[in-house]
């Protein structure tokens, strides 16, 4: 039996998480044995990890290392010096100038200084994946400190858009495979990183067809609202994620006379700014922010458009979950969505622009849901993946 493991950054249950939770739920545990290592275990992912699934709880970047990767340098010299620690704070200051004047070209030795100290793990795998990339802490420590037979990256974002990290970058080039989400995000991939071009594949993240459908008729939302129609966006709130978009074309929405609610499902550092906004814009009672929901599902089934208005994506899961229901869809032309609603016929794809989106919105009204359609559910064998574990 081939022993792999995953490493992922946090443990709080955002769609990369998500995402390898699908992967798992198809994984056959009878031919690899599988570990999960998180750099922070804080949050409920690890909860839902399969029984067969081993936890390992990372402390490469935990006390004072995590506070000299993210800590301001003035925080970390004066702390230590404080304690009287002169050669780490001239070392520290040594690099901190090294990467600021050769824009972070010696990351990666800054990293291996940090973690000197820090043990690899104690077993041996035959797979390492550095899950959830580009990520400066998770591609180094699949790197430096995981001992492995094969390597492999992947890469969730569109990193034309998202950026890649001098660490990233000069890690892959140790990895045996990267695996990136959608064939777009594969293209901007290799644009930026043409050296990679011969070990980068797609590889579609997964969904649980028939836990969503499920789960879809536990419950009753929206039953104070029978009158407007009923927008939904669910995500976590984050810039990238576009919630502020929404709102922005919410306000044009509302100002051409149209009677729409916005409900928001899920959390974030951008929510307070979002519920502010839309305050300002005098839109308040037209926003809906329901918070983290253990089932989402209730409110994609029922409501009247799904709307996605991210800035990018690698391949947006919420818009995979979107696409089991029959309500139209509108979403923002980040990397994946093309191939994701090819076969879609009450679907629109629009730029990042609050008219524009607005626009998409008021045309989507006159599509009918869909009595009959395919889910669309992008190469659900795990074949290939098990061929590139098993080379």
């Amino acid at each position: 039996m081939k022993k792999i493991i995953f490493v992922l950054s946090f443990g709080a249950l955002g769609g990369i998480e998500k995402s390898l939770l699908n992967l798992l739920y198809y994984f056959d545990f009878s031919r690899y044995s599988v570990d999960v290592a998180l750099i922070n275990k804080n949050g409920d992912f690890f909860k839902q990890i399969p029984k067969e699934v081993n936890i390992i709880d990372v402390d490469c970047f935990k006390g004072e290392n995590w506070e000299l990767i993210h800590k301001s340098p003035y925080y970390n010299l004066t702390r230590l010096i404080k304690t009287g620690r002169f050669i780490t704070a001239l070392v520290f200051l040594y690099y901190f100038l090294l990467n600021k004047y050769t824009h972070n070209k010696y990351q990666l030795t800054y990293y291996k200084w940090i973690t000197r100290k820090s043990s690899k793990l104690a077993s041996k795998y035959d797979v390492a994946i550095a899950y959830g990339g580009p990520n400066n802490l998770i591609d180094f420590y699949v790197y430096n400190k995981i001992d492995a037979t094969k390597k492999i990256g992947w890469i969730h974002f569109d990193i034309s858009k998202f950026g890649s990290s001098e660490v990233s970058k000069k890690t892959y080039n140790h990895f045996h495979k990267i695996c990136v989400v959608s064939d777009e995000a594969k293209r901007n991939f290799i644009k930026c990183l043409p050296q990679y071009e011969n070990k980068t594949i797609t590889f579609y993240n997964k969904i649980i067809i028939n836990d969503i459908i499920e789960k879809s008729n536990e419950g009753i939302v929206y039953s104070n609202d029978k009158t407007s129609i009923k927008l939904l966006t669910v995500g976590r709130f984050t810039k990238e994620k576009g919630q502020i978009l929404a709102i922005e074309s919410l306000k044009i929405l509302i100002e051409k006379g149209y009677k729409i609610n916005w409900y928001f499902v899920g959390d974030g550092p951008t929510r307070n700014q979002c519920e502010c906004l839309a305050k300002d814009l005098g839109i308040y009672e037209h926003t809906f922010f329901e918070g983290n929901q253990i089932n989402p599902y209730v409110y994609m089934k029922n409501c009247d458009i799904y709307v996605q208005p991210s800035i990018h994506e690698g391949f947006c899961i919420t818009l995979a979950e979107a696409l089991c229901f029959k309500n139209p869809i509108v979403t923002t032309n980040f990397a994946g969505a093309e191939e994701q609603l090819i076969n879609r016929k009450n679907a629109i794809i629009t730029e990042f622009n609050a008219h524009k989106l607005s626009i998409a919105i008021i045309n989507a009204m006159s599509f009918q849901p869909l009595q009959n359609f395919t889910i669309n559910n992008l190469n659900e064998s795990l074949n290939d993946l098990y061929n590139i574990l098993d080379e």
